[in-house]
């Protein structure tokens, strides 16, 4: 998912590696001009619709669907897989990604270089992403971005009285149980399979 200023077009197709080419599908994913809760708003649309296309149009790997972008889109790029993190298994970003939270971003992988050929280039041998991890922590900083992998947040509010919404969650697949801890979120639904928990027998939820 290339984040740009605008669609592909021949000159940009051509600046892909053939390489990436051979083995990736490219789709852009369009930078509105626009600042705040409005950029964010665009690029939140934009980038599930691009994600909900390629999953239609082709066979992809859910688990290798990664992030580029330049200098120009770097922060909002960074900023969109840390609010988002289960929907991406990592970022190339060819510049400053700015100040976000550091749960948040061990949640996929990031790569931070100073241009593009190198931020294409480490796509190559990239690392898949971990759909269901079994213990994370993350901060909630926006009311529209409540999913991370399994669990999803309600209720939560982002910044009362300065302080951020946290979470952290803990599967046991051993004993069955599963651990809840967070702050300014208070209702959650979680979605578990067999891969977290034995769902044949009781779940204990703490």
């Amino acid at each position: 998912l290339w984040f740009r200023d605008a669609a592909l077009d021949e000159d940009a197709a051509a600046a892909i590696p053939a390489a990436i080419q051979a083995s990736h599908a490219v789709v852009a994913i369009e930078v509105p001009n626009a600042e705040g809760e409005e950029l964010l708003t665009g690029v939140r649309r934009n980038f599930f619709v691009g994600l909900l296309w390629l999953s239609r149009q082709m066979r992809i790997d859910r688990d290798r669907v990664y992030v580029l972008a330049d200098s120009a889109h770097a922060e909002i790029a960074a900023r969109m897989c840390s609010l988002s993190p289960h929907t991406v298994a990592g970022a190339s970003i060819a510049g400053d990604p700015g100040e976000l939270p550091a749960e948040n971003l061990e949640l996929f992988a990031m790569n931070q270089v100073d241009g593009l050929e190198d931020a294409w280039a480490w796509l190559a041998d990239a690392p898949a992403r971990n759909a269901y991890p079994a213990e994370f922590s993350v901060q909630l900083t926006e009311r529209q971005f409540g999913r991370v992998f399994w669990v999803q947040a309600n209720n939560f509010d982002p910044a009362l009285e300065g302080k951020p919404a946290t979470l952290s969650v803990k599967a046991d697949r051993e004993s069955n149980r599963i651990e809840i801890e967070a702050e300014n979120v208070y209702q959650v639904d979680l979605f578990l399979n067999d891969q977290l928990v034995d769902l044949s027998k009781p779940i204990t939820i703490v």
